[in-house]
């Protein structure tokens, strides 16, 4: 089980930021229309529109909605920020299987959030039994991209 400096880390803030594009994207009626009409990217962008409240009353249920249909067909971002929903029972219920279906299909496409998630699930055996070297596999994935974080939890397992 984690202690100290890695402990705090992996409890405080891992969780807490999904993988959100710098720009704000807002819910518009043509973004809907892409949406409805399967477009993939329009579907994750609706998704953070309804996550983040952005033009559109703030409504999880519908950003899992849109981070599903977007899922799916293989966004590898939609794919990291359902596996977030899941995993904190945010919009539905908990899940960590499904939690970790989602993060490892998004880690496995080189996404550098989903990676460092996936390090954690399998450092506190979370969704998946408990491996230290997994994690340390998908950490290190994750720090070759520039992800600080993941870099930290490297230097900590030393």
């Amino acid at each position: 089980m984690p202690t100290g400096f890695l402990f705090g880390i992996l409890v405080s803030g891992v969780w807490a930021v999904e993988q959100i594009p710098e720009e704000k994207i807002f819910y518009t009626p043509e973004l809907v229309k892409k949406a409805e009409a399967g477009n993939v990217e329009a579907q994750y962008e609706l998704g953070v529109a309804y996550c983040r409240g952005q033009g559109v009353t703030r409504n999880l249920e519908e950003a899992i909605k849109w981070y599903a249909k977007s899922a799916e067909q293989g966004n590898a971002n939609s794919q990291c920020n359902l596996g977030i929903h899941l995993y904190k029972g945010e919009g539905g219920p908990r899940d960590l299987q499904k939690a970790v279906k989602w993060i490892s299909m998004s880690a496995e496409q080189g996404n550098a959030k989903a990676q460092l998630l996936l390090g954690r699930c399998y450092y506190k055996g979370e969704g998946v039994p408990q491996s230290d070297q997994e994690a340390i596999k998908w950490w290190k994935k994750s720090a070759d991209q520039g992800n600080v974080e993941a870099s930290m939890y490297l230097k900590s397992m030393k």
